[in-house]
This record gives structure tokens, sequence and C-alpha cells, in this order.
């Protein structure tokens, strides 16, 4: 394992702090999942962090390593990024921030921008919703599957309303 930035610092002392905060033990197997996730920019799947865990805890169940990730996205300190067809997959950025997702390989990339934070939330208190978050997610192909050539296809931008 590489040596902590120390944005991964700062997560850990978050953690640290929240699991106090809330009584709940900071285990070995928990900070082990935590650091297996932390400085990742992949977007991983429970299975991916799963198989990296057990090369430092092989005895770990992956149902202990799926409910590690639950308890840390209530805590806030990972989210859940989901869209249709393919696994969840977790995030340890946690500030606000959008996602390309690349329709040919289903990779997800983060969209750091200003320019798409400007969204006029819909009103949906007659249907009873209060909306608390929103990501956006632009659909479309990456430039390694544009280079290797599964770029081609008919997926064309929608129009603006």
């Amino acid at each position: 394992m590489s040596e902590p930035t120390a944005e991964s610092a700062d997560k850990s002392q978050k953690l640290v702090d929240l699991c106090r905060d809330h009584g709940i033990p900071l285990t070995h197997q928990r900070r082990v999942i935590f650091e297996s996730l932390v400085d990742r920019k992949d977007h991983p799947t429970a299975d991916q962090i799963y198989d990296a865990v057990r090369e430092q805890l092989p005895q770990i169940s992956r149902m202990t390593v799926y409910r590690v990730l639950d308890l840390f996205v209530e805590l806030g300190v990972i989210s859940k990024v989901c869209h249709p067809g393919v696994a969840i997959r977790f995030d340890p950025t946690t500030e606000a921030h959008h996602h390309l997702i690349c329709v040919r390989c289903a990779e997800l990339f983060d969209l750091n921008t200003s320019e798409t934070y400007e969204v006029n939330l819909p009103d949906t208190g007659e249907l009873g919703f209060e909306v608390r978050d929103y990501a956006i997610q632009f659909r479309g192909v990456c430039k390694e599957c544009l280079n290797n050539g599964s770029g081609n296809g008919n997926l064309r931008p929608r129009k603006q309303a």
C-alpha cells in the first residue's frame, strides 16, 4: 500500500471522528477496507474492493465488506454511484461533483467543474418528495474507446429543450 496522501489522512481522521461520535468501533477490518478505497479514482465495485482487501485479510467475508461499505455510505465518508445496467460503484470523493460514463466500456470518470452546478431543482412538493442531493451523469464515449474504434455507433446527443 502506498504512503497516504494529506487528503486521505483527512478522510481517515473524519472516519475516526464519525465512528467515535456514533459509538461505532473502528475495527482493523474497517480500517483496511477504508484504506483500500480512499485514494482510488476508479470508482470500484464492492467485489473489486473485496478482492483488494483479501490481499491483506484473506479470511474476510464478502458480506463483511458489503456491510462495512454500507456503513461508510451511511456515515458519509464514501458515496454510492449508480447507473442502470452496471454494478453499484463506490466513490471516496464526497464533495459535490458529477460523472462521465462511457456507454461502451462502462468506465466512470469524475467531472469536477462548476459549469454544471447551476441546476434549477424541480418543485417536487406536490409529489411529497424532498430533493436533498443531485448529481449529473453525462453519457458518451471515453477517449480509449474512441481510440480503439469501439466508440463508433449511433449514440447521438439529445437536443436541448
